[in-house]
């Protein structure tokens, strides 16, 4: 008799350089009755953490309802559960303005940062092409993003457009200035080997998707 299944292996495109990654399907190993409800189980979840998130940030409850649907996010992607582009679009942009509010604790920007930085790496192994077949801007981007450029060395990527994201560098770089650079610095109050680095990182991991124009801004800026 033979033994279960093993886990076959699902390829995801790797966006930044192109590279395929294996991830093993871990969904193949419970009992087919229940994982033919997963997809439809996961859609759920992630659609009741994208309005309570929402309802947080309308609302401005960082400590309460920010931090619950964070740790929920944290939980959805601990299992593995794949998003679209879309969504993996509006989450980001979301915990990136929340990170980047002003006056917020630093206990929470630290550990949002990081969260943010996980999301970030996390998105060639969770994320899938959006099958709606247009760009995909949240309500709350800027309305100088510009749309996604088709890959014209593939004809079916019209229908895969990935969504555009673009972050803004200067929030996260005054928040960075006034809290441990300024005459009158904050950073006495923050613990700078947790908060200071997470937010050093978060820069490093986020200047993938600042507008072409950042680096001249910085440049003046400096």
């Amino acid at each position: 008799m033979s033994g279960p299944a093993q886990p076959s292996s699902v390829v995801f495109q790797n966006v930044d350089d192109g590279d395929d990654v294996r991830e093993p399907d871990y969904n193949a190993w419970l009992p087919e009755t229940y994982r033919d409800k997963i997809p439809a189980e996961q859609e759920k979840h992630l659609s009741i953490i994208k309005h309570g998130l929402a309802t947080a940030i309308a609302k401005h409850d960082w400590v309460h309802g920010g931090s619950h649907w964070c740790n929920m996010l944290g939980n959805y992607l601990g299992l593995k559960y794949n998003m679209n582009d879309e969504e993996w679009t509006f989450f980001v942009k979301a915990i990136y303005d929340m990170v980047t509010v002003q006056g917020l604790d630093f206990d929470l920007q630290a550990k949002w940062g990081q969260q943010l930085i996980t999301l970030i790496k996390c998105r060639k192994f969770h994320c899938h092409k959006s099958a709606y077949g247009k760009t995909y801007i949240p309500s709350f981007a800027s309305s100088s993003s510009s749309s996604s450029t088709n890959n014209s060395n593939n004809s079916s990527a019209t229908a895969d457009t990935i969504p555009e994201l673009i972050l803004p560098w200067r929030p996260l770089h005054d928040i960075l200035i006034k809290t441990y650079f300024n005459v009158y610095r904050e950073g006495i109050y923050a613990h700078k080997e947790t908060h200071g680095t997470a937010l050093v990182k978060l820069a490093r991991a986020c200047r993938r998707y600042w507008a072409e124009t950042a680096t001249q801004e910085m440049l003046i800026e400096f």
